[in-house]
């Protein structure tokens, strides 16, 4: 498949969700070519965007989240961010969905990078090189 209809799926999830939080803005940003990636790489991308999004709306207090996608020489950077109330690292309940997260992050052989502290928001970033098989 295709990396833009894997957003595309991620957005609709999104506002599906949204309806019911009309304050929250999602952003999402994508500077890239046609990717395409294969259907276990798709499942684990749409399961770390997902999961990042319902980490944010369930736990966050989050006005505004935000989502970039930048390829730069066939790697794929994702910078996924909320302004909410953050948390630490070391103490965080969610931890459950912090690890499917890393484990996901693994299988994709992504770099993963998430920083938070409390009243700070989130902030992950992941890079990704796609097999394009």
């Amino acid at each position: 498949s295709e990396l833009t209809e894997i957003v595309d799926r991620f957005k609709n999830y999104c506002n599906n969700i949204l309806r019911s939080y009309p304050k929250i803005k999602l952003v999402v940003l994508e500077n890239h070519t046609p990717i395409r990636i294969n259907a276990v790489e798709g499942v684990h991308l749409t399961f770390i965007l997902k999961e990042l999004f319902n980490n944010s709306i369930k736990h966050s207090g989050a006005d505004s989240i935000k989502l970039s996608i930048t390829e730069v020489n066939s790697m794929c950077y994702f910078e996924y961010s909320d302004d909410g109330i953050g948390f630490d690292l070391e103490t965080v309940e969610f931890r459950n969905g912090l690890e499917n997260i890393k484990y996901r992050a693994e299988q994709l052989n992504a770099t993963l990078n998430i920083v938070s502290a409390l009243k700070e928001g989130v902030k992950v970033a992941f890079t990704i090189k796609f097999s394009t098989t």
